[in-house]
């Protein structure tokens, strides 16, 4: 019993030796990085003020600061920009930057919002005004944010945002990876993969739901290049959306020699991360629910 004491005793004061070295080491940093967990416990604690708190970080790193956590956690987004790092994240910016400065997306932009209000918003807010119904507005921005940012990345309008709020399978494929990629990031690594692996609770309607909206990604991603192809032989003037134009950007990146080392291959499955990254983006640009 006595030696177990002392053993323990020991194994305490290397771990306190350890905590108060990381701990020194890591004094000057924003957010202090912690091992295997990352910065995960620091992003976590301020999450409502998530804004001042990452201001606060580049403040103070010089405006320029890598986020380190166990990625693991976010393998939905894939290769996509916000997952990518180094060089193929400089070419991915490099080629978003281009997009979205274009006077196409601009034109496109302008017209599919006012598109979507005029045949959705309104229908549904004059609908609920007469009948008298309570409208989740959370729910009704979601929606709105989803077909635009469908039209603008894909070409397509899921059309999730009218009367009724029809049941839209991807549109709910993305909600439960967003949930199950947050759920993640509060409860033990160990104990998530394990679900993973027998493929039960959260884990379970996470991989059913990524092979939703994988499905539908990829039959995207099909469509658009027999479109591509198809008026391209034809010499036909292409209709503008964000997947498109980065397939044909990335493609005169590639020719340019800009992707030193070839990091960057136009694979399905890079452009289905780089689809899954942008819909992220846009769809979540109304203010989170407290």
């Amino acid at each position: 019993m006595a030696i177990t004491v002392y053993y323990t005793a020991i194994l305490l004061a290397f771990l306190s030796f350890l905590f108060k070295l990381h701990w020194s080491c890591n004094r000057n940093f924003p957010i202090r990085n912690w091992p295997v967990i990352g910065m995960v416990p620091g992003l976590l604690h301020n999450a409502r003020r998530s804004h001042e708190y990452a201001t606060q970080g580049l403040r103070q790193s010089g405006w320029t600061f890598n986020v380190k956590g166990p990625w693991e956690i976010f393998e939905a987004l894939g290769n996509g920009i916000f997952n990518a790092d180094g060089e193929m994240w400089k070419i991915q910016r490099k080629i978003h930057h281009s997009l979205l400065k274009s006077s196409k997306y601009e034109s496109v932009l302008v017209r599919t919002i006012h598109k979507k209000v005029g045949n959705g918003l309104i229908p549904v807010l004059d609908h609920a005004s007469k009948l008298g119904i309570t409208l989740d507005i959370q729910e009704v921005f979601q929606r709105f944010t989803f077909d635009n940012i469908c039209q603008l990345v894909l070409g397509f309008d899921p059309a999730s945002l009218c009367v009724g709020f029809p049941s839209v399978e991807y549109e709910q494929a993305y909600k439960v990876l967003e949930e199950g990629s947050f759920y993640r990031q509060i409860v033990p690594v160990s104990y998530w993969k394990l679900k993973k692996w027998l493929q039960i609770g959260e884990e379970k309607k996470l991989s059913r739901a990524w092979r939703v909206l994988d499905t539908y990604l990829y039959g995207c991603i099909s469509l658009k290049k027999e479109i591509l192809n198809r008026r391209k032989a034809n010499k036909e003037e292409e209709d503008f959306d964000l997947l498109t134009a980065f397939m044909k950007e990335a493609e005169e990146v590639i020719q340019d020699g800009l992707n030193s080392g070839n990091c960057l291959r136009i694979t399905d499955e890079f452009l289905r991360d780089v689809a899954f990254n942008l819909i992220g983006a846009g769809r979540d640009t109304q203010c989170a629910k407290h």
